[in-house]
């Protein structure tokens, strides 16, 4: 019996190999073990290592020039004339008739091994047991394993108190990456992988910022991040970088024909250094923008190849899940799926929403439910005069639960940790009588020395 297509095999690479989205699909449904031949897991694992690499697919001409691919599979390759599949249905398709033909390999060899014990003078009941037993496991996408963790069957301890500990310890740290801002970070580690996380801020609050401070934060201190833009383009994001990485205020990129000598030294310069620090530490970052309509899904599988640790999304209703018509329930659906992809692929992900005035994520309650970890701040005028920012953290699963304060610095288009004395100048701003709120005028006279003001005790605070 046929047990394998040797043509299926390789048009399923080729459409694969320039494509996220079907290279995704490829891998859940069983990467390499979806194939027989040699040169069909060569070139779908080079193709793999390449996308978490790189940063980009390979063309089909990049993988017949190859020289990290063995020759023989080279000219294999280069006589493959059928055309990639374009439909994600088609694909799939092809992806269920390989995972038969795997299991079909999996039988045989099952049913090969047990051939061969009975036809021993011997066998063992057990023996044939656990032949079956394995080819089983190997048949289903996740074995016995994956899916339980038992204590109490009976059986000898497998997993000892000693197992335990010293998982913890090797677990450490890796299953947290940092955001770059130490208000958090020193207290919580950092965001946790295998969570759904939520941001949301008020209009003009600074959503994008916040998220992209952290993602290029991530970046430069060693880990792999991924923005997906769903309402500027690559020209508006790279202004906001090079604001950050330069401190040249935003506003002038607007005019780059305006910009001075020591200016455009200065982009290319601290430009470099940016992307050198980042190589250097083992970092890797992407800024993607699509070209038309993409769901929660369409984003997940096209990042799930380049194997990011943190995949931002920005923001919620700009996904293709909002058109539906019952669109809170679709949203909350999307979040799930953030979810459920964030646990299984040990990623982080995060959604930008928005915050209304009454301080309620609009569009879809169920985005909180799903989350591991929820920040919402609101930005007006207390906000607009002294650049100081509350999060609140509504939400923390695992995590200690405590709001703090960042900096906004939108000329600069980042966030960032107060010093001690903006901090400790921001609370005692906060009031002039005992249980009352300060005026935006005490600020600003603090703030100019123009002027002083009493703080709860009644203790005059000049500038």
């Amino acid at each position: 019996m046929k047990t394998f297509d040797h043509d299926l095999e390789m048009r399923a690479v080729k459409s694969a190999v320039s494509s996220p989205k079907r290279m995704s699909l490829l891998r859940k449904a069983g990467g390499s073990s979806l194939f027989h031949f040699t040169a069909s897991q060569e070139i779908f694992d080079r193709a793999t290592y390449l996308m978490k690499t790189k940063g980009a697919s390979p063309t089909w001409r990049d993988i017949i020039t190859d020289p990290a691919i063995s020759e023989p599979v080279r000219e294999r390759a280069a006589k493959v004339k059928s055309a990639p599949i374009k439909k994600i249905k088609t694909m799939k398709q092809v992806a269920d008739r390989l995972g038969e033909y795997t299991r079909i390999r999996f039988a045989a060899e099952a049913a090969k091994s047990i051939a061969e014990a009975i036809s021993e003078d011997s066998v063992s009941a057990d023996d044939l047991s656990d032949i079956l037993s394995k080819a089983a496991q190997k048949s289903r996408k996740v074995s016995d394993e994956e899916t339980f963790r038992h204590i109490g069957d009976g059986k000898k301890l497998k997993r000892t108190g000693k197992d335990v500990l010293r998982e913890l310890m090797k677990r450490g740290g890796h299953n947290f990456v940092p955001t770059g801002l130490r208000a958090f970070d020193e207290r919580s580690r950092g965001f946790i992988k295998t969570a759904f996380i939520s941001l949301a801020g008020t209009t003009g609050g600074g959503k994008t910022t916040l998220a992209d401070t952290i993602r290029v934060n991530q970046a430069l201190n060693g880990a792999r991040s991924c923005y997906w833009s769903l309402e500027m383009n690559h020209e508006e994001m790279e202004n906001r970088l090079l604001a950050r990485i330069t401190d040249i205020p935003m506003e002038r990129f607007q005019f780059p024909e305006k910009l001075k000598k020591s200016e455009k030294r200065k982009i290319v310069a601290a430009y470099d250094e940016y992307a050198t620090r980042i190589i250097e530490n083992g970092g890797f970052t992407s800024e993607a923008v699509p070209r038309g309509g993409v769901s929660m899904r369409d984003v997940l599988d096209q990042s799930e190849p380049f194997s990011y640790d943190t995949i931002f999304i920005d923001y919620m209703t700009l996904l293709e899940d909002a058109d539906a018509e019952e669109q809170w329930k679709a949203l909350g659906q999307a979040g799930r799926q953030a979810k459920v992809f964030a646990q299984a692929n040990n990623r982080a992900v995060v959604l930008l929403a928005q915050l209304s005035e009454e301080e309620k994520i609009r569009y879809a309650k169920a985005i909180k439910e799903h989350a591991g970890l929820m920040w919402t701040w609101t930005y007006g005028d207390r906000e607009k005069e002294t650049h100081m920012v509350k999060i609140v953290q509504q939400k923390s699963r695992n995590q200690p639960m405590y709001d703090f304060f960042l900096r906004e610095n939108f000329a600069q288009s980042r966030f960032e940790d107060p010093t001690e004395d903006q901090l400790r100048e921001y609370k005692r701003s906060q009031t002039n009588v005992v249980g009352q709120r300060s005026s935006l005028s005490d600020y600003r006279k603090l703030k100019s020395g123009s002027g002083a003001y009493k703080g709860p005790t009644g203790r005059r605070y000049a500038a």
